[in-house]
């Protein structure tokens, strides 16, 4: 299997699926270099390997079949560059097959299909959700790139199922597998951040979720959460781009107001604020200490960084937090009683049933059967239907944010059609659109910019019992 230009076959999983388009591609270039493969580049001033992915893949989105296509300057055996690659790719990137293609041949995506794990008792909404959608001939959603325009995306859905099948097994981590519970590690890995378990103080009752929404707060402190989030702190800067949109695998909101208090950042599916201090942190320990105590009221928990920490190591302290996030959305196995011989701490029940609910486990992995949706979506030359946008339709925006994975299962390419049934072929021509009028922009602009701090939606809380408390 000779040849000077090859389509490849490959996975991208695990943390990997947290890298972005962008970082994949500078990461291949170095994975080409150190096994000194003959590739082809670009030209110009800044060349690079003539590497062409058919589509890229969504941040957080796992790739189980995705194309990329490599030139070479030199003929070479495919099954070797196969193995030489593999042998250079990063932990979550796997070569599965490759083939010689022609060089004006060219991979363009006809067919991508999305799945998800649906928690049992989402099934019958999502099915009436799913029967709803196809049964409209129109579907209309708002877009702001590359141009501001209403787009029908029906034409793009091919078919939208819901799925019973086996789960997949969850691999031991004692067969090296990598997918059973994560340890409990120091959150910090710089060894200085900190986190609080502070307990909730006594006659308060346990939280039965991890809620900040349906809570009263004053126009001013609104007010002082956006002046916050527009002027943060250089520390606060670096750590937002570790962790602002899911790069952490879950969804984290700037400048949250919770009980008359405002945490720098805050992750609801594991419960968790992030505080970045500087030095006015050293004068007002005490009040810190009635944050947390309130903060620890609903079952959320606290890690602090010091603004020297993030500034030097922004992502040893991502990655810290990364492994918080892991250990408080796993559910893990009861804690030994000191009482017995364990040493550690027996942990409140009700945070053990929090974590179960909230654990990505519970979705996917282990034993007997689970439900799936699957997106099947048409890719033309004019633009396709997006999964996010898929997923708001039907009802599941925060599916993801509770720590599901959606993963694209197969990518369909024209060029390895052989046999098509006439009624089942991609739209032809652009789907229909209407340009959004200066107003609309504005206000999309706005609703876009507000989703990541709009809080979940949650019945039964009410202000803090003290009043808000002014930072």
């Amino acid at each position: 299997m000779i040849g000077d230009k090859f389509r490849f076959r490959f996975s991208k999983s695990g943390t990997l699926r947290l890298v972005s388009h962008h970082d994949l591609m500078r990461c291949a270039e170095r994975m080409l270099r150190r096994a000194a493969v003959p590739f082809k580049s670009t030209a110009g001033f800044h060349p690079t390997p003539r590497l062409v992915f058919a589509l890229s893949l969504p941040l957080g989105v796992v790739g189980c079949d995705e194309v990329v296509e490599l030139e070479l300057t030199e003929p070479r055996d495919g099954n070797e560059l196969l193995a030489t690659l593999n042998a250079q790719a990063p932990t979550g990137m796997v070569f599965t097959r490759v083939a010689p293609v022609l060089m004006k041949a060219t991979a363009q995506a006809r067919r991508v299909v999305y799945e998800v794990p649906l928690p049992p008792e989402r099934v019958p909404q999502v099915e009436a959700a799913v029967a709803a959608f196809l049964a409209e001939p129109k579907v209309w959603v708002e877009r702001l790139r590359p141009s501001a325009k209403r787009l029908n995306i029906r034409p793009y859905v091919r078919n939208l199922s819901v799925e019973k099948r086996p789960l997949p097994p969850t691999p031991s981590p004692e067969k090296g597998g990598g997918a059973g519970l994560p340890p409990v590690l120091d959150p910090s890995p710089l060894g200085k951040g900190s986190t609080e378990r502070t307990p909730p103080p006594e006659g308060c009752a346990p939280p039965t979720r991890f809620v900040v929404r349906g809570q009263r707060v004053t126009d001013e402190k609104v007010r002082l959460a956006r002046e916050l989030r527009q002027e943060m702190t250089p520390a606060e800067c670096a750590l937002w781009e570790q962790v602002r949109a899911n790069r952490l695998g879950h969804h984290f909101r700037r400048q949250q107001i919770i009980d008359g208090y405002i945490a720098d950042f805050y992750c609801h599916a594991a419960a968790l604020v992030i505080e970045v201090d500087g030095p006015v942190h050293d004068d007002q320990i005490e009040y810190d200490q009635r944050r947390t105590v309130a903060f620890a009221a609903r079952g959320i928990r606290v890690m602090r960084f010091r603004n020297e920490e993030v500034l030097t190591n922004a992502g040893g302290a991502a990655a810290g937090i990364a492994a918080a996030c892991a250990e408080r959305t796993e559910p893990l196995p009861p804690t030994p009683s000191p009482k017995k011989g364990g040493g550690a701490r027996e942990e409140d029940g009700t945070a053990n049933a929090q974590r179960s609910r909230l654990s990505p486990s519970l979705l996917r992995g282990g034993v007997g059967e689970g439900f799936f949706l699957t997106l099947d979506l048409w890719v033309t030359q004019t633009g396709t239907a997006r999964a996010e946008e898929l997923l708001d339709l039907l009802g599941l925006p925060d599916l993801i944010d509770g720590g599901a994975v959606l993963e694209r299962t197969a990518v369909e390419l024209r060029d390895e059609i052989t046999a098509t049934d006439p009624a089942d072929v991609p739209p032809d021509g652009p789907a229909d659109a209407v340009p959004l009028t200066g107003p609309e922009v504005a206000a999309l602009t706005a609703r876009l910019s507000d989703d990541e701090n709009q809080q979940p939606a949650e019945a039964g809380w009410g202000a803090s019992p003290n009043g808000p408390v002014v930072e």
